[in-house]
């Protein structure tokens, strides 16, 4: 995968299903935590924000994007991976159990298939550093 990756503008690069997305930011939406509470801070899982992102019209992982609805929950393992300058891979995480609960900014682009997203926030039930160079 390193050398041609499908966004190359975007250091973070997120799969699910074998589709990509890039994305220029990959944050912890950390509230305030219950520090005083222990067994309030063992429960505490911080949302992943992705944002500046990019993917591609149509393809599954789009669709999955949108097809959040109430009732209607789809949870996924999604790998994360950020690369360096010259496109490899530095490091890479494991999500389980993701599905979206914010998308906010999805606006085609008006050259090719791709499409815009400005912030994706997805609850999970973990995150695992699963590879570092």
């Amino acid at each position: 995968m390193d050398g041609e990756l499908p966004f190359p503008q975007y250091r973070y690069h997120v799969e699910s299903h074998g589709l990509f997305a890039g994305f220029s930011q990959v944050t912890l939406a950390q509230e305030d935590l219950a520090l005083h509470d222990r067994e309030a801070l063992k429960q505490q899982t911080a949302n992943l924000v992705l944002a500046n992102g990019m993917i591609t019209f149509g393809t599954d992982l789009y669709k999955w994007l949108c097809s959040v609805k109430p009732q209607t929950i789809e949870r996924r393992t999604i790998g994360i991976t950020l690369h360096n300058e010259g496109g490899q891979k530095i490091a890479a995480w494991q999500v389980t159990s993701a599905f979206p609960v914010k998308v906010r900014g999805l606006q085609l682009k008006a050259t090719g298939h791709d499409v815009v997203i400005e912030l994706i926030e997805v609850e999970h039930h973990g995150i695992e550093l699963v590879e570092q160079l």
